[in-house]
């Protein structure tokens, strides 16, 4: 016996009923952390993910110097 599937039309523009559809640009990632088992890693394999977190975390900090300029730059257009 197959299975059904019914398929609906969604209408994604803004003037649907007067409301505004959120875009999914706006959407948040979703975070996920990966587990390690850190009892199966060797200290050299442990040492490498440690320097790969800390790469990871300067990558991080240094968005958020961006976006921190970013924002001052516009706070001052709207300022003027």
């Amino acid at each position: 016996m197959g299975v059904g599937v019914q398929l609906a039309m969604v209408d994604l523009s803004n003037k649907s009923m007067g409301r505004s559809v959120m875009d999914v640009d706006d959407l948040e990632p979703i975070k996920t952390i990966e587990k390690k088992d850190f009892d199966r890693m060797s200290i050299e394999d442990l040492e490498e993910y440690i320097e790969d977190l800390r790469n990871e975390i300067k990558s991080a900090e240094n968005a958020i110097s961006e976006k921190g300029r970013a924002r001052l730059g516009a706070e001052a257009v709207f300022k003027s």
